[in-house]
């Protein structure tokens, strides 16, 4: 499993209990929630499109 991944479910073991999301949980959400926003304003500002930016950095990691 690569260490990624491990670290990826360690932070997802601290941000659910049960089914339910922890304060913690709640917090990286809506830290990410508006991360996500204030970037695609910053496209929409720039005069950029969102979705062909999207499709550009998939590309890009995809040739990693």
């Amino acid at each position: 499993m690569s260490e990624r991944l491990i670290d990826a479910l360690l932070m997802l073991r601290h941000m659910l209990l049960g089914d339910e999301l922890t304060p913690l949980g709640s917090l990286v959400l809506d830290e990410m929630n508006r991360a996500f926003c204030a970037d695609v304003r910053q496209m929409l500002d720039e005069g950029k499109d969102p979705m062909a930016e999207l499709a550009r950095e998939r590309e890009r990691r995809a040739t990693q």
